[in-house]
């Protein structure tokens, strides 16, 4: 028919249900994570609610503050680096190059699944969602 049921998933990820067809990613449902207690939570990018985040990573790192509370940023500086959000699709938010200081982007949809590549790479980045704080969470 028209469902699909998958036994035995693990939590604590995020899932982007899609078929890859040509070469292409297809979607073929909401993107969703399934948190540590097994609970869905649906993230669809918000395009009335327009968030600015700062981010720091590409990646999943331990950060700490120094001591003017500034957080370390992990980019090689004058590396350019582009931010997509997930909306059946991966859809480009815009290009920055790294300064040493977090890259900030602006007119961003929140509640959504983000994904910062460098330009250089074979875009095996991590994804992430923004929490309440305005920081990374990485899955």
């Amino acid at each position: 028919g028209s469902k699909v049921k998958f036994t035995d998933m693990g939590k604590d990820i995020a899932y982007l249900p899609a078929y890859y067809v040509n070469e292409k990613i297809i979607p073929a449902g909401k993107q969703f994570i399934l948190t540590k207690e097994g609970a869905i939570v649906f993230n669809e990018a918000d395009t009335t609610n327009l968030i600015s985040t700062k981010l720091i990573s590409t990646t999943c790192r331990i950060t700490k503050n120094a001591t003017d509370n500034i957080k370390q940023v992990f980019f090689k500086d004058g590396e350019n680096y582009e931010l997509f959000y997930w909306n059946y699709g991966w859809i480009s938010l815009g290009k920055q190059k790294a300064t040493g200081k977090p890259l900030v982007f602006k007119n961003v949809p929140s509640n959504a699944l983000y994904w910062l590549i460098a330009e250089k790479t074979r875009k095996e980045e991590r994804i992430f969602t923004i929490d309440e704080k305005g920081d990374q969470v990485w899955w």
